[in-house]
């Protein structure tokens, strides 16, 4: 095959070229690479701080734009402050209006002759104020301004609706106030009305309770039943005037036994009388013999045939119920518990119903109370003394 020279050297300046090409490329990426990671040859001007530079840059040209306009607003503040003195500087010239013979120049400069001249630089100095205020109204900066401007006045808004919430609901809770300082008025009067009423009525009931209560015991106290006569338990079968001994118609089989003392008593046109003591001696089942131990009065009230005999504690139907309280001249009152029982009767501590006879010494004020509640009959230790067997023996 016969090889061409003109393919080959077109081919070897391809290659060329593109090798050329190929280390542009590389070179070109090398040098963008290094200024953006800021490698050896960037020399500092890397992508980042360019970039920073530009930013300081655009903000100084804001800064210089902004002092710019406002010396600008200052220079049209100084000319309109100016112009109300009827002098005016455009350029290096001074349009103060027209002269006269008295004053024709300010500071060396000569005052204009003509009103026309000064009319038409005022026209002139205002279309370019007004082309300057344009200028500064449509600037993109002024357009910012503007929204600023409105979320200002949005705000405003806002600020003002929240205020007249506040008032109005300060106005509501002074309104709320004066209303509950009104309802705390009215219900302390009414308390106040009231705590007096329930005051008069505490004092009524309290008083009415006392009279109550003073009535209560004046019927308590009138109920009390002191012990002032006997139940018959059994008659005289046998009476010898001549012997001290009579018989009686109550035995062993109704639990008498020797040295138990009965009072001999009779009625007297529906009158208790007492007439004589007589104490048990000998029993048998249905008949017991008694000493006489006294008699009232021989002469007028001896002793007979079917009067009657009691003891206030000895019972042939049921034992009898005591109560001792209080404090004791004579016995104490274990000696008179003891002496109540072995008669036959039965003792209990504190006075309830179904107590018969409460013994009622000194300071018993509270059981004889209850006495008067439970009409139980009381009895003084003189009574009880006055049936105590022969044969007891106290502590």
């Amino acid at each position: 095959m016969k090889v061409q020279p003109l393919l080959i050297s077109i081919l070897i300046i391809l290659v060329v070229f593109t090798l050329v090409f190929t280390g542009l490329v590389i070179n070109e990426s090398t040098q963008i690479t290094e200024m953006q990671e800021g490698g050896e040859d960037a020399r500092g001007e890397t992508v980042p701080s360019l970039m920073s530079k530009v930013s300081e840059l655009k903000i100084k040209v804001r800064e210089s734009e902004n002092a710019i306009e406002v010396r600008k607003r200052e220079l049209r503040r100084a000319d309109l402050e100016l112009a109300k003195a009827r002098y005016l500087i455009v350029g290096d010239k001074v349009v103060a209006g027209i002269a006269t013979h008295d004053q024709t120049e300010i500071d060396g400069k000569p005052l204009a002759d003509s009103s026309w001249a000064l009319t038409r630089t005022l026209i002139a100095t205002s279309q370019k104020d007004t082309a300057s205020l344009k200028a500064e109204h449509e600037s993109p900066i002024r357009q910012k301004f503007e929204k600023l401007d409105q979320a200002v006045a949005n705000r405003q808004d806002e600020l003002q609706a929240v205020l007249k919430r506040i008032n109005d609901q300060e106005g509501a809770f002074r309104e709320d106030q004066e209303r509950l300082n009104a309802q705390v008025e009215t219900l302390g009067a009414e308390k106040e009305k009231a705590e007096k009423s329930n005051r008069e009525d505490y004092s009524r009931r309290a008083t009415r309770i006392g009279q109550l209560e003073d009535r209560i015991r004046d019927l308590l106290e009138l109920e009390l039943r002191w012990l002032t006569d006997l139940e018959p338990e059994g008659r005289l079968l046998e009476v010898n005037p001549t012997s001290p001994h009579v018989i009686i118609n109550l035995g062993s089989s109704d639990r008498v036994v020797p040295g138990l003392i009965f009072e001999v008593f009779q009625y007297d046109r529906g009158k208790y009388v007492e007439k004589g003591m007589i104490e048990v001696v000998q029993t048998q089942a249905q008949i017991a013999t008694c000493r006489v131990l006294n008699v009232k009065d021989a002469r007028k009230m001896p002793l007979s045939q079917n009067d009657y005999i009691g003891n206030p504690v000895f019972s042939t139907r049921r034992p009898k119920v005591f109560v001792v309280s209080g404090e004791f001249k004579t016995h104490n009152k274990e000696d008179l518990e003891m002496f109540i029982r072995q008669t036959g009767g039965i003792v209990r501590e504190k006075l309830s119903p179904g107590v018969d006879i409460l013994v009622a010494g000194e300071r018993s004020d509270k059981d004889q109370d209850n006495a008067r509640e439970y009409a139980v009959h009381a009895m003084t230790e003189e009574q009880l003394l006055k049936y105590i067997r022969r044969d007891y023996a106290p502590k």
